[in-house]
């Protein structure tokens, strides 16, 4: 057991991802929670990083795919020339 040790962590239950279900942040010691409105920031960082994936994901998979058939047909030509 760790003694002296004091973390402030805010937890999101139901984050909308289809890949997590919570989120745990751990708060700076610096910041005063008073001041700040910290589960709307944490809310936020995981809306932004769902946002960033869907994006990259959805564009990724269309150059991969025609890059993938290319290369396959590309590669079966080949090996029928050189049969």
């Amino acid at each position: 057991m760790i003694k002296g040790c004091q973390k402030r962590i805010v937890f999101l239950k139901d984050t909308g991802s289809d890949y997590f279900e919570e989120a745990y942040f751990v708060i700076k010691p610096s910041v005063n929670p008073i001041n700040t409105d910290i589960v709307s920031e944490a809310t936020r960082i995981v809306n932004s990083s769902l946002k960033d994936t869907y994006k990259r994901r959805r564009f990724l998979s269309l150059p991969s795919l025609f890059l993938g058939l290319f290369s396959g047909i590309g590669l079966t030509l080949l090996l029928c020339l050189i049969i």
